[in-house]
C-alpha cells in the first residue's frame, strides 16, 4: 500500500507464530519445524522478555516442544546472571524431559565460580554426584579453578586430589595454578603431594613447574628427589636455569654433599656459563663450614679470578672459620686481605679475634687487637670487654685490668657482677683501702649487690693466710654497712683470736650475735683457750666479755664452778658431774676432751687447783682420757700425760700421785717403779712443778721415772702430803710463779682452732 492507502501488490507471506503455542513457522504457505537454534532463541526470548520469575516459568510451561539437554546447555550459555542460570536449571530439573548432563553441570559450576557463588557451586557438585553424572577432568578442573580464583586453596586442593583419585588428568592451567598457589602461600608439602600425584598419572610438567618444585624438595632436605627431578627435567629437553643450579649447589653444600655440589658446579661451567657470585659464595661457605679451609680458599681464589669481589660478610665467615680451627696466623692474613679490598672489620669480627686469642692464651695479642680496635673507632662489645678484663685479672695483671675497666666505664658500659667479683679480691690484695672503698661505692652506684661479693673476696684473703689484711678490710666493710655472712665473721673471729687481735674478734663476735648466730661449745672453747695466751688485764677483760657475749651454757657452768658452794647450792664435784653428764649427751668426745683441757688450763692459771682436780676426776670417770693411768700389778704404775694441755697435765700429775699414795696406804702395795710419760714438751713444766717438793723423779727419754720405794719415802714427807691433799704449803707462791711461767704465749692449742667452711656453714 502506498501513502494514500491504495493497494499496490498482495501475496501470502510468513505468518507469525506464538512462542509456546506453535512448534513450527510458515515459510510461504509451508509449515517448517523449529530448528535447534530457533528453539534456543525462543526460550531465550521468553526469559529475556519476562526476566526470571513466576511469569517466565508459566510461559515456559506452555511451549509446545520438548527441549533437550543440548538445548538446555545452549540456553545456559546465553546468560551470565547466576540467578537466571540457577533458576532455569532448577525449573528444568522438574520437567519430564530433563536428563542429567555433565557439560551442563560443568558450565553452571564455572559460571557460579565466576560470580563468587561458592555455596551454589558446591551444591551443584553434590547434585552432579547424586545424579550419577560422570566426573570428568573438565568438571574437576572447573571446580579447582573456581576455588583458586576465590583463594580457597584448601577446597581447591581437596577437589584436585578427588580428580587424581578418579584418575582424571588435570589440565596444564589447573596444575600450574594449583602448584603455584601452594608455593606462594608456603604450603610446600601440599605442592609436593600435588606434584607427585600428577606425575604418577603420567602428567608432564612444564619447565617453570620444575623450576618451582625442585627448590622445594631441595630446601626440604629431600635432595634425592630434587636431583631425580632435575635429571628428569633435562631428559625431557628442558634447560635448567642458573637460579636452579644455584639453588641445588647451595643446598647440596649445606647438606655436606660437597662432591655433588662440585660436580654440578663443574657441569655448569662446562655448559659455557660463568658461575655467579652466589654460587662461589655458597661453595666457599659450605667448604669452610665442613672444615675444608684449603678448598674454600681455592674456590675463593677462583671467584676473584672471575672478577667477583668477595663481600665483607664472606671474609668474616671464612675468617671466623679459621679462628675456630685455631689457625690464627692465616686468619690475620685474611684480615689484611680484607682491609686491602676496602672492607673495614666489624665489631663482631674484632670480638671474634680477641676471644680466639684469649682462648689460645695469647693475652698480649688480644690486648693489642683491643687497642687497635679502639683506635679504629670501633666500640667493643660488653662480653669482649668482660672477657679481656677477666683474663688480665686471672693472669695477675691488675694494672691492665683496671685500665680496661676504667676505659669501658668512661664509655658508659655497665660491667656485670662477675667482673666486679673477680677484680675486688685483686684490689684487696694490694692493701689499698681507699681504692677498695671507691670500688665498692662504684658497685653500689651500678646497683651491684656487694654483700656476697665482699664476703667471698674477704674469705679468699683469709684462706691465703693474710689475717692482718683481712681484719683491716673487715673493719672497712663493716664501716660501710656491708652485710657480711656469718661464715666470714666466724672465720675472722677465729683467725684474729689466733693472732691476738682481740678487738677485731670482739667486733666479729658482736656481729655474729646480732645476726642471730647461736654460739656452740667449739667457739666458746676457742675463746677460753686464748685466756692463757693473752697479755695484759685489758685483753683478759676483753676475752671474759666475749665469753659472756656468747651466752653459751658452758659460761654459766664456769661461773657456777668458780662461785662458792653456798651460791651454787652443791659441791664442786657434783656440780661438775651434772654438767658433764649433759655434755656427754650433746657433744662428741673429741670436743669434750678439748674443752676439758682448755678449762683445766684456765683453772690452773687462776690457781683453782682443787676445782681443776674435780674436773679431771669427772672427765676421767667419763673416760674422756682412757688408758692414761695403768697399774701393771706390782711392777710399774704409770701415768701418760702426752697430748694433754699444760694445765690438764699438771692437774693429772697431782691427782694421780695422790691416787698412788692412797693405793699404797690402802692396799699396802709398792710397785718396783713409777713412771710419768710426758713426751718432749711437758717434761720441763712437770719437773718445775715437783722440784720445790724435792721430787725424786728423773727424766729418761721423755718420761719421769723413779723406784717405788723412793716415791713411797717421798710421799711420807709432810710437805708432799699437804700438797697432794690440796693444802698448799707455805711455798705456794713460788709454785704458782712457776706455773705462770709454764704458759708460753705463742703456742696454739692442740686442737684445730678454725673450722673448715663446711663445718662453719
Amino acid at each position: 500500500m502506498n501513502e494514500d492507502g491504495e493497494e499496490i501488490e498482495s501475496y501470502k507471506g510468513y505468518r507469525e507464530t506464538k512462542a509456546g503455542v506453535d512448534d513450527y513457522v510458515y515459510v510461504g504457505q509451508k509449515k517448517k519445524a523449529l530448528s535447534d537454534e530457533e528453539i534456543v532463541e525462543n526460550i531465550c526470548t521468553i526469559i529475556r522478555r519476562w526476566g526470571w520469575g513466576v511469569t517466565a516459568e508459566q510461559e515456559l510451561l506452555h511451549i509446545a516442544y520438548k527441549p533437550s539437554s543440548k538445548h538446555m546447555l545452549e540456553v545456559l550459555k546465553e546468560f551470565r546472571d547466576p540467578t537466571v542460570l540457577l533458576g532455569f536449571f532448577k525449573w528444568a530439573r522438574q520437567q519430564d524431559w530433563y536428563t542429567p548432563s555433565t557439560p551442563v553441570f560443568a558450565l553452571l559450576m564455572d559460571r557460579m565460580g565466576l560470580a563468587g557463588k561458592l555455596d551454589e557451586m558446591k551444591w551443584l557438585y553434590e547434585r552432579m554426584k547424586a545424579e550419577n553424572c560422570e566426573t570428568t577432568s573438565t568438571t574437576l578442573n572447573v571446580l579447582v579453578k573456581c576455588y583458586l580464583r576465590a583463594s580457597m586453596l584448601d577446597e581447591a586442593y581437596v577437589c584436585y586430589m578427588d580428580s587424581i583419585r578418579a584418575k582424571c588428568m588435570p589440565d596444564t592451567y589447573t596444575f600450574n595454578t594449583l602448584i603455584g598457589s601452594c608455593i606462594t602461600n608456603g604450603l610446600h608439602q601440599k605442592a609436593l603431594e600435588a606434584f607427585n600425584s600428577a606425575t604418577e598419572l603420567g602428567f608432564a610438567p612444564e619447565r617453570h613447574i620444575y623450576d618451582a618444585v625442585i627448590p622445594i624438595f631441595a630446601k626440604a632436605g629431600n635432595l634425592e628427589k630434587a636431583m631425580r627431578l632435575f635429571d628428569e627435567m633435562r631428559t625431557r629437553g628442558h634447560q635448567a636455569s642458573p637460579a636452579l643450579f644455584a639453588c641445588l649447589i647451595d643446598n647440596l653444600g649445606r647438606a655436606g654433599r660437597l662432591e655433588s655440589a662440585m660436580r654440578l658446579f663443574s657441569e655448569y661451567r662446562d655448559l659455557g656459563r660463568v658461575p655467579s657470585l652466589n654460587m662461589h659464595v655458597s661453595l666457599v661457605e659450605s667448604f669452610a663450614k665442613a672444615g675444608k679451609l684449603e678448598m674454600a680458599l681455592k674456590i675463593m681464589g677462583q671467584m676473584q679470578k672471575a672478577d667477583h669481589i668477595p663481600s665483607s660478610s664472606l671474609f668474616v665467615f671464612i675468617i671466623e672459620a679459621h679462628l675456630k680451627a685455631r689457625q690464627l696466623e692465616k686468619a690475620m692474613q685474611l684480615l689484611g686481605n680484607m682491609m686491602k679490598l676496602g672492607h673495614l672489620p666489624s665489631r663482631g669480627l674484632y670480638s671474634s679475634f680477641i676471644e680466639a686469642h684469649l682462648k689460645a692464651r695469647e693475652l698480649d695479642t688480644a690486648v693489642k687487637l683491643f687497642i687497635s680496635m679502639q683506635e679504629a673507632g670501633v666500640l667493643p662489645t660488653p662480653p669482649v670487654c668482660t672477657s679481656l678484663i677477666e683474663a688480665c685479672a686471672l693472669s695477675g695483671d691488675l694494672q691492665m685490668s683496671m685500665r680496661l675497666f676504667q676505659s669501658m666505664h668512661k664509655l658508659g658500659f655497665r660491667h656485670r657482677e662477675g667482673t666486679y667479683a673477680l677484680l675486688l679480691p685483686l684490689l684487696m690484695k694490694q692493701s689499698q683501702l681507699d681504692l677498695v672503698r671507691d670500688f665498692l661505692e662504684d658497685m653500689r652506684k651500678n646497683q651491684i649487690i656487694v654483700d656476697g661479693i665482699s664476703s667471698n673476696a674477704l674469705m679468699g684473703i683469709l684462706q691465703h693466710g693474710q689475717t692482718d689484711l683481712a681484719c683491716q678490710y673487715y673493719k672497712l666493710l663493716l664501716s660501710m654497712n656491708i652485710d657480711l655472712n656469718s661464715r666470714v665473721s666466724r672465720n675472722v673471729m677465729e683467725l684474729s683470736l689466733k693472732e691476738g687481735m682481740y678487738d677485731v674478734s670482739k667486733l666479729a663476735l658482736d656481729r655474729l650475735m646480732k645476726s642471730g648466730f647461736m654460739a656452740d661449745l667449739r667457739m666458746y672453747t676457742l675463746i677460753l683457750s686464748c685466756f692463757s695466751r693473752c697479755e695484759g688485764e685489758e685483753n683478759e677483760a676483753l676475752i671474759m666479755s666475749m665469753l659472756a657475749t656468747t651466752g653459751h651454757a658452758a659460761h654459766k657452768f664456769l661461773c657456777g664452778l668458780l662461785s662458792s658452794p653456798e651460791q651454787r647450792k652443791d659441791s664442786a664435784l657434783n656440780f661438775v658431774r651434772l654438767y658433764y653428764q649433759d655434755l656427754e649427751n650433746h657433744v662428741d668426745e673429741k670436743l669434750a676432751r678439748w674443752f676439758t683441757c682448755v678449762l683445766l688450763n684456765y683453772l690452773v692459771l687462776m690457781g683453782q687447783i682443787k676445782r681443776a682436780r674435780c674436773v679431771w676426776k669427772v672427765s676421767y670417770e667419763k673416760k674422756l682420757f682412757p688408758n692414761r693411768i695403768l697399774f701393771d700389778q706390782e711392777l710399774v704404775w704409770s701415768l701418760d700425760v702426752r697430748a694433754l694441755s699444760i694445765g690438764a697435765a699438771l692437774t693429772a700429775v697431782v691427782h694421780t700421785l695422790h691416787r698412788f699414795r692412797k693405793r699404797m696406804i690402802q692396799y699396802h702395795s709398792l710397785p718396783r717403779r713409777i713412771k710419768i710419760v710426758t713426751g718432749g714438751t711437758l717434761s720441763d713444766p712437770i719437773q718445775d712443778l715437783l722440784r720445790p717438793l724435792d721430787s725424786p723423779f728423773e727424766n729418761h727419754g721423755g718420761a719421769l721415772r723413779c723406784r717405788g720405794s723412793y716415791v713411797a719415802h717421798w710421799f711420807s714427807k709432810p710437805l708432799v702430803e699437804k700438797f697432794l691433799e690440796n693444802e698448799l704449803p707455805s711455798r705456794d707462791e713460788i709454785i704458782m710463779q712457776k706455773i705462770n711461767l709454764l704458759f708460753p704465749r705463742p703456742k696454739p692449742e692442740p686442737y684445730m682452732l678454725i673450722m673448715n667452711s663446711a663445718t662453719a656453714a
